[in-house]
Formats: C-alpha cells, structure tokens, sequence
C-alpha cells in the first residue's frame, strides 16, 4: 500500500491526506475480499477476515502513533530550537576564552 501519493516530492504531507488514503485502501481491501469469500468455506472466510482485520488494525494504529507524535511536534522544535542556541553561544564562549587566554599569555611573554 502507498501512503504517499504520487507527484508529492515535497516533504510535509497533510494528515487528511494520509487518512483518506488508508481509508480508501481498507476499502477497496474489503471491497475485494467479500467478493472472493462467496466462494470459499466457513474456516477460510473466518481466516481471510481475520488477516484483514488485523492488518488494517495495524495500519490505523501506526496512523493513531504517527498523530500523538505530531502532537508533541512542537515542544520537540523548541527544544531543538534551544539545544541549537545553546550550542551557538557555547561556541562563542569557547572562542572568547581562547582569545583572552591567548592574550593573557601575549602579555606574559
């Protein structure tokens, strides 16, 4: 199954976009398969449906994880924004201490 649709090279795909294509899927996933279960006997059209439901089971709980991650999106950015900051002005410390400790021993010689 592909989640991402065709022609998107970009990296930010819409949720709406994601849920209406596992939708779509599951579907057309259940659509084909009640058509093939006219044919078969009770025990392989208890085990054809349940394969079905515990795969798309799968599918909308990875879909359910991926929302509650995006969720937390934000707070991540501003620790990653600040890490990055802190980062910056660490660097700047380190080179003043270099320079006034290499002035120190000009001095000194």
């Amino acid at each position: 199954m592909q989640l991402v649709p065709e022609g998107n090279t970009g990296r930010t795909i819409f949720l709406s976009t994601l849920i209406r294509q596992l939708v779509k899927s599951s579907y057309e996933d259940i659509r084909a398969l009640s058509e093939t279960l006219v044919q078969k006997q009770d025990s392989e059209r208890k085990f054809a449906l349940h394969r079905y439901f515990k795969k798309s089971r799968a599918q909308f709980i990875r879909l359910l994880v991926l929302v509650r991650w995006t969720a937390d999106l934000a707070t991540m950015q501003k620790t990653w924004d600040l890490l990055s900051f802190l980062e910056q002005q660490d660097k700047y410390i380190t080179g003043a201490a270099d320079t006034l400790c290499n002035f120190h021993e000009g001095i000194l010689i």
